[in-house]
């Protein structure tokens, strides 16, 4: 599709979630110290790729996290803190 006002391609929806997917690897391939640290990293993640932040709604007793972040797609997170480091594993996805 091509924008009529700047006659740029338009990205297709799946191809904005696979690079969406590909920035929030990086969120689930290490341990975080703090986990609001990450949670600001996943909104300003989605809004560089032009979705809706989600994470600052989040409600430190639930470990899991499905919400609609626009265009039909959603986010979900799990989040579980490690015993030995009281570091965070956060996987997040959008689908």
């Amino acid at each position: 599709m091509i924008c009529t006002e700047c006659q740029r391609k338009i990205p297709s929806l799946k191809h904005r979630a696979t690079k969406l997917n590909a920035a929030l690897f990086d969120i689930n391939s290490r341990y975080h110290k703090h986990l609001g640290d990450a949670l600001c990293r996943i909104d300003m993640i989605l809004e560089e790729h032009g979705f809706q932040p989600v994470m600052n709604n989040y409600n430190m007793m639930t470990k899991h996290v499905h919400e609609s972040v626009g265009d039909g797609l959603w986010i979900s997170a799990s989040f579980y803190r490690l015993e030995n480091s009281g570091h965070w594993e956060v996987v997040v996805y959008v689908n």
